[in-house]
């Protein structure tokens, strides 16, 4: 199964106790107005909300209220809607490691995260929203991965040649997929919920913090939210519960699909993520039955999967070894060969609705997922 080229995936952590507190480096608190901020959806509204409750901290915050569309016609008048950017000013590497930042929104969303140097090269990663609640987002710069639509001399991204920040809300994007898989004619994307949305940022920050030295968990229940882009539809509903898996943090994921539609997560990988590892580690509960697939796709675009049905009640912590994933049959690789050190995304998507050619329902209780080492 094809991911599009702008899916990705994010890899957050807990902040270490009795470590020096980060620097900041720039900062955009919204505590004088918008400042540089802008907008590209001719019909969003951007402003300055204020008051409490209505803001993560401080007495102020960005607020861009948009309707989502409703055809992919839409996004070739009103430009990009929800995506707000600003012109950033270039600090010396290493000084700029990561962006922090507070971020809520009124529908679920997945928020893409977008950093461009000066090139013209850009580099993404995301996560998810759930609606109503403030979210604490941290970012490391080595996190963030070059868009596979961009080129740059070296892969990797320079904190001195950084010129714009840009945050986009995921489901014009997933427009653009579902289109191009009903031309398809053979699998069907979720109607993701329509209607009015409003993404708020609030004390934003670009920090000297780096990123911890030990691997980290691509997903981690414990803390933060949800990582990665979340392929759902209108009727999905995504809670984190502490002991919902096993009596361990989990993030529940629910959905109903109609016939030949797939749902799912995709995580954007960092270079080199998956180095000197043994295989992906997953655990993961099914409420109902359900057939995944657990896919890693190169840089090539070439992809490997494992397939993993699930019954009801059943929950898995499971080592799956890269011996074991297999080539897609419509994927081409030039060696035929898992290149480790090429992996660009890892997926993991029901298809049981494309497979039986019917509806069901999607139950899913996602509590870790990393490189097993």
């Amino acid at each position: 199964m094809r991911a599009p080229s702008w899916l990705s995936a994010v890899a957050l952590v807990l902040v270490p106790a009795l470590v020096p507190a980060a620097q900041s480096v720039q900062v955009w608190d919204f505590e004088q107005g918008l400042g540089p901020w802008q907008t590209l959806d001719k019909e969003a509204t951007l402003t300055i909300v204020v008051g409490e409750g209505e803001v993560a901290q401080g007495s102020a915050a960005l607020s861009c209220t948009f309707t989502r569309p409703t055809n992919i016609q839409q996004l070739f008048t009103r430009g990009i809607p929800g995506a707000i950017f600003t012109q950033m000013t270039p600090v010396p590497d290493p000084v700029a490691r990561c962006l922090d930042f507070a971020a809520r929104s009124k529908l679920l969303t997945p928020l893409l995260v977008s950093l461009s140097e000066e090139d013209g090269s850009r580099y993404e990663q995301a996560v998810t929203l759930t609606p109503g609640e403030w979210h604490r987002v941290r970012l490391y710069l080595s996190d963030f991965r070059i868009a596979n639509d961009s080129r740059d001399e070296n892969g990797q991204l320079d904190a001195s040649q950084i010129n714009t920040l840009g945050l986009i809300d995921g489901y014009a994007l997933f427009l653009m997929l579902a289109s191009e898989a009903a031309d398809e004619g053979i699998i069907r994307m979720p109607a993701v919920q329509a209607g009015e949305n409003e993404i708020r940022l609030d004390d934003m920050r670009l920090t000297d913090k780096a990123a911890p030295e030990e691997p980290r968990p691509l997903v981690d229940a414990s803390s933060g939210p949800l990582p990665g882009l979340t392929i759902l539809g209108g009727q999905a509903q995504v809670q984190r519960e502490e002991t919902g898996l096993a009596g361990k943090p989990c993030w529940h994921v629910t959905d109903q699909l109609e016939a030949s539609m797939l749902a799912g997560f995709v995580w954007m990988l960092p270079r080199g993520y998956f180095l000197d590892s043994a295989g992906v580690r997953l655990v993961i509960g099914a409420g109902t039955p359900c057939m995944l697939i657990l896919q890693v796709k190169e840089i090539d675009g070439s992809e490997y999967n494992v397939f993993l049905p699930m019954q009801a009640g059943q929950v898995i912590d499971q080592q799956f070894p890269w011996p074991d994933f297999k080539l897609g049959d419509d994927s081409a690789d030039e060696n035929s060969r898992l290149d480790i050190d090429q992996i660009s995304e890892l997926i993991l998507i029901d298809v049981a609705g494309i497979v039986e050619k019917k509806a069901h329902s999607l139950d899913l209780r996602l509590g870790l997922v990393k490189a097993a080492r």
